[in-house]
């Protein structure tokens, strides 16, 4: 099972498709990889900087971005996920 189909309910539709076009549009670039984390920019206008984090027993997501400090998921956390099930 794909990282992606583990959290898609945690996100909305729109915001998964939203998502899968920036990955389609290479837009996605992974920075940088851990044993427990993943630190990766999302470009959309500007570079937004995403995180996964797997450390302590928990699955953390971050993004830099307004929508995901009001919802706590956006497209760009999507994806970020996206882009770790394909590499």
């Amino acid at each position: 099972m794909t990282l992606a189909e583990l959290l898609e309910k945690q996100f909305r539709p729109d915001l998964r498709f939203r998502g899968a076009g920036y990955l389609k549009a290479e837009r996605v670039a992974i920075r940088r990889v851990t044993a427990d984390r993943v630190y990766a920019a999302v470009r959309d206008g500007v570079d937004y900087e995403t995180q996964l984090d797997r450390s302590e027993g928990k699955f953390r997501k971050h993004c830099s971005c307004e929508q995901f400090a009001k919802l706590g998921v956006c497209k760009h956390v999507w994806a970020t996920i996206l882009a770790v099930d394909e590499a």
